[in-house]
């Protein structure tokens, strides 16, 4: 199954490395990927989910068609927004990964059927309106409370998020990731970054860069 574009209510699949997971169409392969080393801006792997799939609601889908199969799968719920996939194939070439979990590793690379707990298997499904504000393409501008520059929101490791020089995990920051996605070009919004263990709240400015016209 091939998706060629993205789509608005595409789901993408961030790891404990600060990266996506994704398909690489030349080996046909699983491996993960940080937002800058996506091919074209986006990941090659969506986690699907449509209930109305009443035996499989949840899959896997490759943005290229390539003939390896994808395993699959059902979410266990994790702490917080995380969550692993386990592989649920009775017969096929992943058979032998059955009741294990898809693994994402330090290196980029992707194991199936990890049978240890640990944050390699440890995933956050993240909206692609919201994902995109982590990436280097993001066109999003920030000034803190005294209007000097900070940097845009950028991965970090443990499931979390950079915003400035403030690390949140994406349970607490999803929300403000999202209203930040619906800032059209050209345009700002004020927000408010919650208190961290060292910082207290900031009202901080966020806008959309408008490319200039060609």
């Amino acid at each position: 199954m091939s998706e060629t574009r993205t789509r608005p209510e595409e789901i993408w699949l961030y790891d404990s490395y600060g990266r996506f997971l994704d398909n690489d169409p030349d080996e046909d392969r699983l491996v993960a990927r940080a937002p800058e080393d996506c091919p074209n801006g986006f990941p090659g792997l969506i986690f699907d989910v449509d209930p109305g799939r009443t035996q499989q609601p949840f899959m896997l889908i490759k943005r290229e068609t390539r003939p390896m199969p994808l395993p699959m799968i059902e979410p266990v719920i994790q702490q917080g927004v995380a969550l692993s996939l386990r592989i649920t194939d009775s017969d096929g070439p992943f058979v032998e990964a059955r009741g294990g979990f898809i693994a994402s590793h330090e290196d980029g690379s992707v194991t199936l059927g990890e049978r240890e707990e640990g944050e390699s298997i440890l995933l956050t499904p993240i909206p692609m309106r919201t994902a995109k504000n982590i990436f280097p393409d993001s066109g999003l501008v920030l000034k803190d409370q005294d209007g000097h520059p900070m940097e845009a929101p950028r991965p970090t490791s443990g499931l979390r998020v950079l915003i400035g020089e403030r690390a949140y995990s994406l349970e607490v920051i999803g929300s403000i990731l999202t209203r930040m996605g619906t800032i059209p070009p050209g345009e700002s919004t004020t927000l408010v970054l919650p208190a961290t263990a060292s910082e207290p709240e900031e009202t901080i400015t966020a806008a959309r860069y408008m490319p200039p016209r060609s």
